[in-house]
């Protein structure tokens, strides 16, 4: 049975390193968001050219890596052929250090999609669902023009992870949801439970290399409004680690 695989997650939490992990697997196929089979402009491609690319595939396994889309993942799970998810997130403060490294352009960037979601509700329509007025709601408490930009990005950051907590997925057994620092830190438990999720003999060369980061030690100031909605996220977030698995 082909199986499509959707690995989602804000970016600079650890996705790169585990579509690369994962691709070492004999029966998985790859399609990183800079392929253009299956994605536009660094998004997914329309659903129905991804369950015929998952039908032609010639391994069982189609790993696609639709980063920063967890709104989506409803619609990921409802392919029409057997879909699963993996949700990867990372400390907040680690991610916004990462990406201010990174990317000069973050937090104009991000303060432009802030500013856009929380005055137009047509923007991006694939925002519309029931949840978003709640988490647009949220920001317009947390968010104003004279935040930093460790506050901003850190607030792009709650968005995204906000769309997965609302979706209520915690308990979906299609989900593996696990954090980076987890996945990081004892990679062969978890890259072998990964491999249990999809249906896969486990192969430990899977998880050789694996390492946490320990590149950005600057430090950073984020609002403490802000900081506190992003620890009550992460924590919410650390509660779905593996509960949907039965692995914790």
């Amino acid at each position: 049975m082909k199986t499509a695989v959707f690995l989602t997650g804000f970016w600079r939490s650890g996705t790169n390193a585990a579509i690369r992990a994962l691709s070492k697997h004999n029966d998985i196929a790859i399609y990183n968001e800079n392929n253009p089979t299956a994605f536009e402009n660094w998004k997914i491609k329309n659903l129905n050219i991804i369950r015929n690319i998952c039908l032609q595939e010639e391994c069982r396994i189609s790993l696609f890596k639709p980063v920063c889309e967890p709104h989506r993942i409803a619609e990921f799970l409802n392919l029409g052929i057997d879909s699963k998810v993996i949700y990867l997130y990372r400390e907040p403060e680690k991610v916004v250090k990462s990406g201010l490294k990174n990317f000069s352009y973050w937090p104009q960037r991000h303060r432009k999609f802030i500013e856009n979601f929380i005055d137009r509700k047509d923007f991006y329509s694939r925002y519309n669902l029931p949840v978003a007025d709640e988490i647009r709601g949220h920001v317009k408490q947390l968010y104003n023009p004279d935040l930093n930009d460790d506050s901003v990005v850190a607030i792009r950051w709650l968005i995204s992870n906000e769309f997965y907590l609302g979706g209520n997925f915690r308990l979906d057994s299609n989900i593996f949801t696990i954090s980076y620092e987890e996945l990081t830190t004892i990679p062969v438990v978890h890259f072998s439970q990964i491999c249990d999720f999809l249906g896969i003999d486990f192969n430990s060369a899977i998880a050789d290399g694996i390492s946490p980061s320990k590149r950005h030690t600057f430090s950073i100031e984020i609002d403490e409004k802000v900081k506190v909605a992003i620890e009550s996220c992460y924590q919410q977030l650390k509660k779905s680690s593996g509960v949907n698995q039965n692995l914790t």
